[in-house]
């Protein structure tokens, strides 16, 4: 039973118009031939629009062989081998130019990538500069407190003399009151009254001592009375001065901490943009990218060995269309290697996202409610 192929069809192509033989190919080596008057085969056939053909190329490399081993004395194998051989070009074309469709496929897809990571850099860059405005902010923030505290050290320093010298003015005032009491004290004065023995000089020099003593003392009462008062009040206007200071200086301070609060907030909800943008451009693109170096890996390993193949391929059909082969020819045909370096892909590297400065501070997003 013969054993039809499709290397026996591609002889069904005309050449200058004439119908060739088609040959088949039985597993014992004998051939049938018989007249075809339309096409049949094209070389699209042997290869497809990616290049792609597993199996095809083993089973044209082995017809290939079949036909050299049979050709020497048939001349319709010899045209069917030169008709084979006009499609070998072709073939090669189309695997070299799904090559390029693959390069450019990954360039495609990287160029999105490239923009992505331009764009998160640019976005990081105007990120970096809020934050090194937050952290300016933050530095006035908190110089200000500690001059606010340094402030309030001096308040209560005036507050504490303050205290003291209160406590003095309510003591001395307190004696004044009491000497200004004696003083008015109607009933201890007739206690100084005049004996029978005293005379007239002796009572008037002995009321003269006691009210001279009441002056001095309510005298030296009242000044202590007025220094206490005037320390204190001098100290209370100092404290409130002091005060005013405080509370501007808290003002002040209030104002920088509102400014670094916003600050904050502006750098946080910028660098979770920058990551969140980030995420949505690069993931799909990057996804597609890896989905698509695996598959022109593999598309890539097809093409060495159809490349390869069809190296040997060309050999063997050149013997087949000669007649003359000998069986160190065919194993000349069968170690023929090709340059595949040509093939080569250049597969950019993705960086890795989890590597990326994309965290956000939480603390920071929380000054934004």
């Amino acid at each position: 039973m013969l054993q039809m192929v499709i290397i026996s069809l591609i002889a069904g192509a005309a050449v200058a118009g004439k119908p060739l033989a088609s040959i088949a190919i039985a597993s014992d080596g004998s051939m049938e031939t018989q007249r075809r008057r339309h096409p049949i085969a094209t070389a699209t056939f042997l290869v497809d629009a990616q290049g792609e053909s597993r199996g095809i190329f083993a089973e044209l490399e082995e017809e290939a062989l079949r036909l050299v081993k049979h050709g020497k004395n048939s001349t319709d194998v010899q045209m069917l081998a030169t008709q084979i051989l006009s499609m070998v070009a072709p073939m090669r074309t189309n695997i070299f130019t799904a090559h390029d469709a693959d390069e450019k496929l990954l360039s495609d897809l990287y160029h999105p990538l490239v923009d992505c990571e331009t764009a998160r850099m640019t976005s990081s860059s105007k990120a970096a500069a809020l934050h090194q405005t937050y952290l300016a902010a933050a530095t006035t923030h908190q110089n200000c407190r500690v001059d606010q505290e340094d402030k309030g050290k001096v308040l209560a320093t005036c507050q504490e003399d303050f205290s003291l010298t209160n406590n003095t003015k309510t003591s001395q005032c307190r004696l004044f009151d009491h000497a200004n009491k004696l003083t008015r004290n109607v009933q201890r004065h007739q206690e100084v009254i005049m004996h029978r023995t005293e005379d007239t000089i002796g009572y008037l020099l002995k009321m003269k001592s006691h009210f001279g003593e009441l002056k001095d003392e309510y005298i030296q009462k009242t000044n202590d009375c007025g220094d206490a008062t005037t320390a204190a009040d001098a100290n209370a206007a100092k404290c409130a001065q002091y005060q005013g200071v405080l509370d501007d200086q808290r003002r002040v301070c209030d104002e920088a901490q509102q400014a670094m609060d916003s600050g904050a907030c502006v750098y946080a909800t910028k660098s979770k943009k920058t990551c969140d943008d980030f995420s949505a451009c690069w993931m799909p693109v990057a996804h597609s990218y890896d989905a698509a170096k695996n598959s022109t890996q593999v598309h890539l390993g097809d093409r060495v060995g159809q490349l390869q193949a069809l190296e040997r391929i060309e050999c063997l059909l050149h013997l087949a269309k000669t007649g003359v082969a000998t069986n160190d020819s065919i194993q000349a045909c069968n170690q023929t290697s090709v340059d595949v370096s040509q093939l080569a892909l250049a597969y950019n590297a993705t960086p890795d996202t989890t590597s990326q400065d994309c965290a956000v501070e939480t603390t920071l997003l929380d000054l934004c409610n």
